[in-house]
């Protein structure tokens, strides 16, 4: 980032280059906003984004600033304030241009409204998603939402439908976005695993539980890059966040897992492709 700031400050360019830079700079930003959120660093984040977004809008990139608000929305659904998240992305998607973008968007619209219990939102907001994914594939996606996929939809659904407390569905979703999650994506598999989990125990199954638990943790750590929390330390891999809730609480799912031997038991999908809401497991 700073690299690029002193170059937009000293350097000469012209106006393409000048639109190229701001671009880079609001793409890097996003990075350490994520990470000083995640670090509990939330003023530090915010300075981070409002970069990025005046990045963003200074290079004419409607579709980038739309990105940087969804993040800003995510932010605001972690904090609790859903509707705040579900005005933000309003805003956003009348500024894209590109289908997937639009997907991203409608995907963390669905996840603001399952805070307050809206099944009737999510499931419209999921589907708005899973259309505009479709639209998408016939377009070069711009290179920051290039990584969202079938898989992540699923997942996201899988969360949705978590937080409705629908762990049938949620372990559908999650099942179906496991099988098509790409090999190299070890971390997002932890953490699907982990959700999964979280809906395991919901419907009772211990041992479903906590063979998904076994896994996800060999599963991060396998991957390099989780470690295992000193004592006392405040970041552990043993837990994931979940957005707040009604009574202004976050609720964290417990990934570490017990020694105990245990089989899987899941539910499998139906073998048709149908919307979001109609997808449910099988009685």
């Amino acid at each position: 980032m700073r690299v690029t700031i002193n170059l937009l400050d000293s350097a000469r360019y012209g106006e393409p280059t000048s639109r190229r830079l701001r671009t880079v700079l609001a793409q890097a930003a996003r990075s350490p906003a994520w990470l000083h959120f995640d670090q509990g660093r939330h003023a530090s984040a915010q300075r981070h984004w409002r970069t990025a977004l005046h990045s963003a809008h200074s290079a004419d990139g409607p579709d980038l600033g739309a990105g940087v608000l969804s993040d800003l929305a995510y932010s605001a659904t972690w904090f609790g304030h859903p509707s705040e998240a579900v005005e933000i992305l309003s805003l956003a998607r009348t500024r894209t241009r590109h289908a997937t973008a639009r997907s991203l968007l409608d995907v963390r619209r669905a996840r603001a409204l399952a805070v307050p219990q809206d099944d009737v939102g999510v499931a419209c907001a999921l589907n708005d998603a899973e259309h505009q994914l479709e639209r998408g594939r016939a377009q070069s996606a711009p290179p920051w939402v290039s990584w969202t996929s079938s898989a992540d939809l699923a997942f996201d659904a899988g969360r949705c439908w978590l937080d409705l407390e629908d762990p049938r569905r949620a372990t559908a979703a999650l099942e179906e976005g496991l099988s098509l999650l790409a090999p190299e994506r070890e971390r997002t598999r932890a953490i699907m695993l982990t959700y999964r989990a979280h809906a395991a125990v919901a419907g009772r199954d211990v041992d479903a539980a906590v063979s998904d638990t076994r896994t996800a943790l060999d599963t991060a750590l396998g991957d390099g890059r989780f470690t295992v929390p000193r004592p006392g330390a405040q970041h552990s891999v043993g837990f994931t966040r979940t957005p707040q809730g009604r009574n202004g609480r976050s609720r964290p799912v417990l990934v570490r897992t017990s020694a105990a031997d245990a089989r899987a038991c899941v539910n499998s999908l139906p073998g048709r492709r149908t919307g979001w809401a109609d997808r449910t497991t099988n009685a």
